[in-house]
């Protein structure tokens, strides 16, 4: 029987501790994905190139238009 995949936990910064700006390298982090799973960015960068999108509002006109592009 194949083991399950360990859970990573998720990481929690305060958003006031990160400040980025267009073009910075994002720092590695871990967060939950749609099945409650810790996913790191490294990891992922590991296996494939990753675009971190941020968005204001889920579901609207606008946000799943522009996300199209990606």
């Amino acid at each position: 029987m194949p083991k399950e995949p360990q859970k990573k936990p998720a990481l929690k910064v305060p958003a006031s501790k990160v400040k980025l700006s267009a073009g910075d390298k994002a720092p590695d982090f871990n967060l939950a994905d749609a099945d409650g799973r810790g996913v790191s960015l490294g990891d992922l960068l590991q296996k494939r190139k990753v675009i971190v999108y941020f968005y204001p509002a889920a579901l609207t006109p606008g946000c799943t238009t522009e996300s199209c592009d990606f």
